[in-house]
């Protein structure tokens, strides 16, 4: 078939995959990271279940490929074929259900056109989570997933990619409207809009870890803390609200958010320190 390449100012990965969505003339369109690559059979795999399931998304695993090329499956509890609702495939979101981890990203995925000019598209704006975004739009116009154990993508982790490199406070707020984007889906239901404020609940508190909002991670400024610290806080309420999460760690969000810095790193140090002491005691215990 022919090849095409399109030029266009750097506007983000969203931008540059719309614009092939608009050009594309195929039938069935694929993504592929630049530093990625597709394994010999991907297509045939793919193109096989969609024919199949025509009224589905057709997703699959991957391998995680390191610096020194070992690869690795990426979901190694994925042992057989799978069919998911949007619900099943909103949970997986949460960390609940039995849905596996494949609906995150955008690639180890075949779609259909005729679909995507529903309107489906990227989010332009919104640098990280956007894949996520994207299949849940995907999703919603379709009969649910089918998914695929073989790893049909190849996902080369480069140890200074964004994903990578430590979050940052446009990192943070970037994840954080995806989410609101996918809550405030018109075509939601009740149920998926619980779900989806559930993952972004789970989000907060991941992002509060990571980010070293309590002084765990290095690398990261004051400035940049006090700048997460005003993104998150307006969440606090939706954090401490959530039946699933544990005091604890609602007494340690409080400590890392609203504690002076020195402060906050010390209790959260403390904090961890004592869990681990803990766990020694518990295990030494243990028959």
């Amino acid at each position: 078939g022919r090849v095409h390449v399109f030029h266009q100012d750097n506007a983000g990965v969203s931008a540059a995959r719309n614009h092939g969505i608009r050009e594309a003339e195929g039938e069935y369109i694929m993504f592929l990271d630049s530093d990625d690559w597709f394994e010999d059979d991907a297509v045939q795999v793919l193109l096989e279940a969609q024919k199949e399931h025509p009224d589905r998304l057709i997703a699959a695993n991957f391998y995680a490929v390191g610096e020194n090329f070992a690869k690795r499956v990426w979901i190694r509890s994925f042992t057989q074929p799978a069919s998911y609702t949007l619900t099943e495939a909103a949970e997986s979101y949460c960390g609940i259900g039995s849905a596996h981890a494949v609906f995150h990203s955008a690639w180890a995925k075949i779609y259909r056109a005729q679909i995507l000019a529903h309107g489906v598209t990227f989010p332009e704006g919104v640098g990280f989570s956007e894949d996520a975004v994207f299949v849940i739009r995907y999703l919603h116009e379709v009969n649910g997933a089918f998914a695929l154990p073989v790893p049909v993508y190849n996902m080369y982790e480069r140890s200074t990619s964004a994903e990578r490199a430590g979050y940052k406070p446009q990192m943070l707020q970037s994840q954080l409207e995806a989410h609101d984007i996918m809550i405030n889906h018109p075509n939601n239901t009740p149920e998926l809009r619980k779900l989806f404020s559930m993952a972004r609940t789970s989000l907060i508190n991941n992002l509060y870890i990571i980010a070293g909002l309590g002084g765990r991670m290095k690398g990261i400024s004051r400035e940049e803390i006090m700048k997460m610290r005003d993104i998150l806080r307006p969440h606090a309420k939706e954090y401490l609200s959530c039946s699933k999460i544990s005091l604890g760690k609602k007494l340690r969000f409080v400590c890392g958010m609203y504690l002076p810095i020195p402060i906050s790193k010390i209790t959260v140090k403390f904090w961890y320190l004592a869990k681990k002491l803990r766990n020694m005691i518990t295990s030494t215990q243990a028959p």
